[in-house]
């Protein structure tokens, strides 16, 4: 059985006198699972994999806006902005 819950990211170390840790966001699987579901089984002009639609949905959830990539899929989404420097 799949857990319910998925590492979704982490965030860069820090240091607090002798203690490092690394700060982690857990989301509820099944959350994502449907916007994905839906991301991927509505795209009209794009070629997304099911793991795009997994990231769009994630950046959606998150309201996280930029994402580093070199699929030119992504600029056709109004919602993210590409910064690898990418243009149409």
């Amino acid at each position: 059985m799949l857990p319910s819950f998925f590492l979704y990211s982490i965030s860069t170390p820090s240091t607090s006198f002798f203690w490092k840790f690394w700060l982690i966001e857990i989301m509820k699987t099944s959350e994502v699972f449907e916007r994905t579901w839906k991301i991927f089984s509505n795209q009209e002009n794009t070629g997304f994999s099911f793991v795009d639609a997994s990231n769009l949905a994630c950046m959606e959830i998150r309201k996280i806006r930029k994402i580093a990539t070199f699929d030119k899929d992504f600029l056709r989404v109004r919602s993210a902005e590409v910064v690898n420097g990418l243009s149409t």
